[in-house]
C-alpha cells in the first residue's frame, strides 16, 4: 500500500451534535415550553428594531447606516454621495463622523438643491437651500 489509505480504513466523519438538553426538542426556533418567536436570531432582531425606533424617536439626525437603508444603498455609496457634498449633512469639526437630518433629507428627496459651508477644524454642513 506504499504509504496510501485505503477507504475501509479511514475512520468515517462524525457530525457534532449541539447540546440539547435531556428530554426537550427543538421546534420552531424555540425549545419545547418556549413561544415560537422566542428562538435567537428573531429575538435579537426584534430588539435591534425596537433600538432602531428609540434611537429614531429621541433625535431629528441620522448616522450612515440609517441613511443607506432609508436610501437603498450601500454604506459605501452615502458615504460616497458626502464626499462629493451630493446630499445634505453635517460633519462635526474635528471628527469623521457624518450626522443627517431627516428634514433635510426629506427636502433634498423632494428635489432641494444643496449649499455647503465649512466650518473649523474640517467640519462641514451641507443643507437644503430654503427659497
Amino acid at each position: 500500500m506504499n504509504g496510501e489509505t485505503s477507504a475501509s480504513t479511514v475512520a468515517p466523519r462524525t457530525r457534532a451534535r449541539a447540546a440539547q438538553p435531556v428530554g426537550e426538542s427543538f421546534n420552531g426556533g424555540a425549545w419545547d415550553g418556549e413561544s415560537p418567536g422566542a428562538g435567537g436570531g428573531r429575538m435579537a432582531a426584534g430588539l435591534a428594531e425596537r433600538a432602531y425606533e428609540t434611537r429614531t424617536a429621541a433625535s431629528p439626525y441620522l448616522v450612515t447606516e440609517e441613511v443607506a437603508e432609508r436610501l437603498r444603498c450601500s454604506i459605501a455609496k452615502v458615504h460616497e454621495l458626502t464626499r462629493l457634498r451630493a446630499i445634505p449633512h453635517r460633519r462635526l469639526p474635528g471628527s469623521r463622523r457624518c450626522l443627517f437630518l431627516v428634514a433635510d433629507l426629506e427636502a433634498w428627496e423632494a428635489g432641494g438643491e444643496l449649499q455647503v459651508r465649512e466650518l473649523e477644524r474640517g467640519g462641514r454642513v451641507v443643507e437644503v437651500v430654503v427659497q
